[in-house]
């Protein structure tokens, strides 16, 4: 027996000699317990430099923008570039600056952004410039996005940072889609290829110190990617392959997603999963001699349920359950002597499927 064990029986012995209960000790162990560091409030000095960078960044960007439009006309080539390129320049260089001070943190991120949206808009207007008559806005696309990610994985090289993680991972996608813009590719392909590559990056960003990052990556990646998936199912064969499917798809994410060990995105994952699942399985067999397939499949996904511990297909089953029910009803006993015996038999259906659905959840998601 080891110490611990030995320790554990002796304190189980004096408290029944002494007549002492589980919960006797669980008040005396929260009496006892070391008190918690108070929470210290923001002091000034920690909020000014994030409010007055913010605000500063917005106060040039108004002054700028105010400039620009009432002036445009009157600027000429140069002028126009030098407000909105060199402005970014500017913002980019002072970014540079407070980060290698030190001193500026809360100043770093609005620059940061700020910089990047005015040279960006600065970039189009040199393009604009010195091609006035140009007729393709995919290359300027293009060409705008390698140059801005380009920087950005110079700026993220030098100095790690999540929000350059994120200015770089956002050009370097905005590059790709031009490209497959360019080359021709179909939207529904290009949803399909970018969705699937930001849903790598998320799983790069979960591993790295812009963790912070991953659950948008998985979110929009996933969206997109299941998007892409639904349209080039769709096109090959109906709706309700494209429903079915996709909705597979989003559920083995929600799924992947917890066997990772993050569950933030999994509820809505099985939620809207199941309902693209189950509106896409009605869709092939509505009116056919396999529509009974769809109340068993709405049977089996409660024992998913169970299996993947979630309430929100759970809820989405019992609907389908409940849906199918009075839809069958109202098809083959409407109109007719039994529809009171059938109105009668769905509410019992409906009792049992709510009492079955209690039952699983206390027994099985609680």
């Amino acid at each position: 027996m080891t110490e611990k064990a030995q320790a554990l029986h002796a304190i189980v012995a004096q408290m029944r000699e002494a007549g002492l209960t589980p919960p006797d000790v669980a008040r005396a162990w929260e009496e006892t317990a070391a008190p918690q560091a108070p929470v210290k409030k923001p002091d000034f000095s920690e909020i000014a430099p994030r409010v007055f960078g913010w605000l500063g960044a917005a106060f040039v960007m108004a002054g700028v923008g105010v400039y620009t439009a009432n002036f445009w006309d009157e600027m000429g080539a140069f002028g126009r570039v030098a407000v909105t390129l060199g402005v970014g320049f500017l913002l980019n260089v002072i970014a540079i600056v407070c980060i290698r001070d030190g001193r500026y943190s809360r100043a770093e991120m609005p620059l940061i952004f700020f910089s990047a949206i005015m040279q960006t808009s600065g970039w189009f207007v040199l393009i604009h410039e010195l091609f006035p008559h140009g007729d393709n806005p995919q290359k300027a696309v293009a060409a705008v996005a390698a140059v801005m990610a380009a920087m950005q994985v110079g700026l993220y090289s030098s100095f790690k940072r999540t929000d350059l993680a994120f200015t770089t991972i956002f050009f370097a996608f905005a590059f790709l889609q031009a490209v497959l813009d360019l080359l021709g590719v179909h939207e529904r392909y290009v949803a399909f290829l970018l969705g699937g590559a930001l849903i790598v990056a998320g799983s790069w960003l979960a591993r790295t110190p812009h963790a912070v990052l991953a659950i948008a990556a998985y979110a929009f990646g996933a969206l997109w990617f299941n998007l892409g998936l639904f349209e080039i199912i769709r096109r090959v064969t109906n709706e309700g392959w494209a429903g079915l499917l996709a909705g597979m798809s989003v559920m083995s994410f929600g799924w992947a997603m917890t066997q990772g060990g993050d569950r933030r995105l999994t509820g809505l994952a099985y939620f809207f999963g199941s309902i693209l699942f189950f509106a896409g399985l009605f869709d092939l067999v509505e009116g056919t001699a396999f529509e009974l397939l769809y109340f068993g499949a709405a049977i089996g996904m409660v024992y998913v349920c169970t299996v993947l511990r979630s309430k929100a297909i759970l809820f989405t089953s019992i609907c389908a359950l409940l849906g199918y029910i009075g839809y069958f009803t109202a098809q083959h006993f409407a109109n007719s002597l039994g529809w009171p015996l059938a109105l009668v038999l769905m509410g019992l259906g409906f009792f049992g499927v709510g009492m079955m659905a209690v039952k699983v959840k206390k027994k099985y998601l609680a």
